[in-house]
Parts: structure tokens; sequence; C-alpha cells
């Protein structure tokens, strides 16, 4: 998206140590063409691997489309969720 507008579409992504397969999923959802506006919220759980940096790259490529919420500390899996759905 080259404007920025309202997302019409929200595509939530948790992630904890997932260096290995994170840009694959980040690439097969901004791939995807659409007729309206949408993001993607990639919400790192504090990975102690390079899955947060992975995932900052495609976000510094994608500013209009990812959003990138990195943990401080690592909360779980259910709270990750909620706190990024939220």
């Amino acid at each position: 998206m080259s404007e920025m507008r309202s997302p019409k579409v929200s595509v939530l992504m948790i992630a904890y140590n997932q260096e290995a397969y994170i840009g694959e999923a980040i690439r097969g959802v901004v791939s995807q063409k659409a007729p309206f506006p949408f993001e993607l919220i990639v919400a790192d759980d504090a990975s102690t691997d390079s899955t947060a940096e992975v995932a900052a790259g495609w976000a510094a490529r994608y500013p209009d489309v990812i959003r990138l919420v990195r943990r401080e500390t690592n909360l779980g899996l259910q709270a990750n969720y909620l706190d990024a759905y939220s």
C-alpha cells in the first residue's frame, strides 16, 4: 500500500523463537493481492533468537502494511495474542 489508509482487514501473527519460519510467514501475507487495504500485526513475544530482527527487516520494507510489536518480556502465548489483538 503506497498511501496510508485505514485497513479493512488486520492479520495478526504472534511469534516466539521462529527465526527459521517468520520470514516466509510474513512473505505469505504481504504478497497477497486485495482490493482493500490490509495490515499485518506481528507480535514478537521477547524471542531469544533473531525472530524480532527478521520481522523488523520486513517491517522496514513494508512500513504501510506491517506493524511490529516487540515485547520486552515474554508474556506467553495467550497474553501475547490477547494484547496484540486489542
